[in-house]
Parts: structure tokens; C-alpha cells; sequence
């Protein structure tokens, strides 16, 4: 059979003359589920970082094969009605079927609309490409083409319809449902952006806080400075150490979201750091370490600097050395300083709350 001669039509749906149609499925279907993918492929990667995706990948490669059969079936998915029969197009292949085999036109409606169903003589069903209505909008078009299409049958297809509005009921309650369950998955109230919640999305460099004029001020005989990064958390740490063994570290960390979220992971993390602090003993590469007379070790809460603070104070008297280790929480941010030389304690303390103070003015929160 060859096709149908067509004619521009204002409805777009339907086009041709008054003895044939040339009818092309709605485009609509094929951005919005595009869009939904991209946004939730999006969501987890920001969330959670790229590698949180390699367990996907088959799946992912799965939907991937789906959008683009239903990409080619919106594309070039055809149905062509003229008085001999139907002509039906999916994919790749085409099906033509005569009047003498159908019984009725019958309308099912979706999650996506309404589509179109041929019920056959032998009570056998066949969908058609179109006509089909979109996702929102109520295409009114679509019950004139099935009348259009009936009556190029000459009588002999009738249109079955039925009330729709409960099916779409049921369909758009567990859409709602679904998007209910994905939002208690993915909790965007624990998200950098959602409003009212501060936290940051990046860091400073380490060394941008502890530079190196700021560092020789606190260890005139620095021999020895670099730059490392970390993986988990997200982060960097600046070391700087004299010939003396006295040393100076800033190092700034970024917990990303996670099931609990980010500044709430950041406030447990802290906690058991703290209890850390508090049950630790010195280590035993100390050379004095079971002579428990000379050192001794102090944790103790620091205010006005970030959420939360504490300080370990480790004071060594058989080589006069005083170890600090500040570590701050602010939002979802670390900031660990170690500054470790041979200086009154209130001084070494005082050095740490400075370059942590410092380190919180960098850090931008939104």
C-alpha cells in the first residue's frame, strides 16, 4: 500500500486528507522521562560522587537501551488510517491491517494518558502507535481522531470508551507514592541547597590557611613542607616540620551528603573523635611513655570557634615540648590543627586557635 498523502493540520496529532490520516505518537513522554533521568542521575552523583554509580551500571545501562527503543518508537512510530485499513509502524516493522479485521477501537488509559488499543475479529488486541494523549495536557484532539478513524471504516469499527478518571486516580496516587518514597531516600531537607540549611559545598587549600609566612612565624627552621590530599572525607591536609622535631599540620575536611547527612554525619564523627581524645594515652613512641610523672595530657571543650571544638594538650617535661591538637567542627567541615614544638602551652594553644579561627573565615557556607 502506498502512504497516505498529508497536509499540514493545526491539531499536529492528525494530518491528512478526509480519506486518510497520518497520525505520529506525542514527543512529550520522551523529554519528561529523559529529564527524570538525567535529575536523578544528578541527585546521586552530587549526593554521593561518581563512584556511587558503578553499582548502577547495569541497570543504567538497561534504561539507557529503553529511552532509545522509545526514543526510535516516538520518533518514527507512524499510524496510517485510510479506507482499505490500518497501517501500524513501530520500531523497525510494519503491520498493515484490513477493516475486515477489526472489531472495535477500545481506549486504556495510563499513567501517561490514553492510549489505543485494536481489538481484532479474533478478539486478539493490537496497540497502536497512535493516536495516544500526553502526560498533562488533556488532548481533546484524541477522541475526535478515533471518530475520525472509525468513520474512514465505513461503519464497520465502533470506539469503546470508558471513564478514565479512576485509573488515573489510582495511576497519579502511586506516582505520588513513588516520588513520597524517593524523597525519604534521598532527604533533599539534608541537602547543601534546600533553604535554611547552611553548609559547604568546597574547601580552601590547606595551605592557603597555614601559608608559609604564617608557618615560619611558628617554626622559625621549617626543613620540610608538602601539600596532601584526602580522599574520605573530601579534603587536604599542610604539614610543615623543623630539623628539631617540631611540626605543624591544618588539615581541612568536607563530609558530603551520606543517608544521615552531612552535617549530621560531621556531629557523630566529632563526637567519637572527642572520645578519642578523651580515652586516648599517649603513644608509646614516646621514650618517656611508663614514666607517667612527665608528661601529661588535658582534653578539654573550646568556645567560639565553629559548632564545636576541643583541644588535646599533651605536655612533654622531659624535652619541654607541648603537643596541641585542636579539632573544630563547623557545619559539615573539619579543621584538625597539630602544632607541636617547644613553647609555654598557652602559647602553642593560642597558635592553634588562631589558625582554626582563620581556617573558619575561609569556609563558605550556603
Amino acid at each position: 500500500m502506498d502512504r497516505p498523502a498529508t497536509v499540514p493540520n493545526p491539531g499536529g496529532a492528525a494530518r491528512g486528507s478526509a480519506e486518510s490520516l497520518s497520525l505520529r505518537p506525542p514527543r512529550r513522554l520522551l523529554t519528561w522521562l529523559v529529564s527524570a533521568a538525567a535529575l536523578s542521575i544528578a541527585t546521586v552523583v552530587i549526593r554521593y560522587g561518581t563512584w556511587s554509580m558503578l553499582p548502577f551500571i547495569p541497570l543504567l545501562s538497561l534504561a539507557a537501551l529503553f529511552l532509545i527503543v522509545l526514543g526510535g518508537v516516538l520518533l518514527r512510530g507512524r499510524t496510517w488510517v485510510d479506507g482499505a485499513g490500518l497501517r501500524n509502524r513501530w520500531f523497525l516493522q510494519t503491520r498493515f491491517i484490513p477493516w475486515s479485521d477489526v472489531d472495535a477501537f477500545l481506549v486504556e488509559s495510563a499513567l501517561f494518558g490514553r492510549g489505543t488499543v485494536v481489538r481484532l475479529a479474533n478478539g486478539k488486541r493490537f496497540h497502536l502507535v497512535a493516536p495516544r494523549s500526553g502526560l498533562l495536557p488533556r488532548n481533546r484532539g484524541f477522541d475526535a481522531t478515533l471518530d475520525a478513524m472509525a468513520a474512514l471504516s465505513l461503519g464497520h469499527v465502533a470506539v469503546e470508551r470508558k471513564k478514565v478518571w479512576k485509573d488515573r486516580i489510582s495511576f497519579w496516587s502511586f506516582l505520588v507514592y513513588m516520588l513520597m518514597v524517593q524523597m525519604l531516600f534521598i532527604k533533599p531537607w539534608q541537602e547543601p541547597l534546600w533553604p535554611g540549611r547552611d553548609e559547604a559545598t568546597s574547601l580552601p587549600r590547606a595551605c592557603t590557611v597555614a601559608d608559609l609566612a604564617t608557618a615560619l612565624k611558628l617554626l622559625p627552621d621549617i626543613v620540610d613542607a608538602y601539600d596532601r590530599d584526602r580522599e574520605y572525607p573530601t579534603g587536604d591536609e599542610c604539614v610543615y616540620q623543623s630539623h628539631t622535631g617540631a611540626n605543624l599540620k591544618v588539615g581541612l575536611s568536607l563530609w558530603k551528603g551520606t543517608s544521615d547527612g552531612a552535617t549530621e554525619e560531621a556531629r557523630a564523627r566529632f563526637t567519637n573523635e572527642v572520645s578519642r581524645f578523651i580515652d586516648w594515652d599517649p603513644p608509646r613512641s614516646l621514650a618517656n611513655y611508663f614514666d607517667r610523672e612527665s608528661w601529661t595530657h588535658d582534653v578539654q571543650d573550646v568556645r567560639g570557634i565553629g559548632d564545636q571544638a576541643s583541644r588535646s594538650v599533651l605536655v612533654n617535661f622531659r624535652d619541654r615540648t607541648v603537643e596541641v591538637r585542636l579539632l573544630v567542627r563547623y557545619a559539615n567541615v573539619f579543621i584538625d590543627v597539630t602544632y607541636k614544638v617547644e613553647r609555654p602551652g598557652n602559647e602553642v594553644a593560642a597558635a592553634a586557635d588562631a589558625l582554626a579561627r582563620a581556617a573558619v573565615e575561609r569556609i563558605d557556607l550556603r
